[in-house]
C-alpha cells in the first residue's frame, strides 16, 4: 500500500448536473468549513456515477485518500452577467496535502532520495 496522501478532486463544480443528479447538489457550492461531509459528499457521488471500483482501487491502492470539491468560478460564464467569479474550495485539496507531507508527518529518511544518502 502507498503511503504518499492522495488527494481526489471533483472540479468544475458549478457545472454539475444537478438537475439531473439531485445528489450533486449540495457539491455546487462546496462549503470548505465541514472537510468530513464534503468528504464523504464527493465519494458517495463517485460511487453514484458509476465509479465505485475506482474509489476502492484508489482506497486500496494508497492509505489516505481524501476527497474534495472545487470551482473555480462559482457559476457558470454567462454573457449578460457581470457579477464577480466566486471560486470555492479549490485551495483546500493543496493545504490538506501540504499539512499531509509536513517535515514532521515522514521520518527523515523517507525524504531524502536514495542516491543522496
Amino acid at each position: 500500500m502507498c503511503d504518499v496522501p492522495l488527494a481526489v478532486v471533483l472540479t468544475k463544480t458549478d457545472a454539475l448536473p444537478a438537475n439531473v443528479y439531485p445528489f450533486l447538489g449540495a457539491l455546487r457550492r462546496p462549503d470548505p468549513r465541514d472537510s468530513d461531509a464534503l468528504h464523504s459528499l464527493c465519494r458517495e457521488a463517485l460511487c453514484q456515477l458509476g465509479g465505485d471500483a475506482s474509489v476502492r482501487m484508489l482506497e486500496q491502492k494508497f492509505e489516505n485518500v481524501r476527497y474534495f470539491a472545487c470551482t473555480a468560478t462559482g457559476r457558470m460564464p454567462a454573457l449578460r452577467d457581470a457579477s464577480s467569479f466566486q471560486p470555492a474550495g479549490v485551495e483546500q485539496p493543496v493545504l490538506w496535502l501540504l499539512g499531509q507531507l509536513s517535515p514532521l508527518s515522514r521520518p527523515l529518511k523517507a525524504q531524502i532520495p536514495a542516491h543522496a544518502q
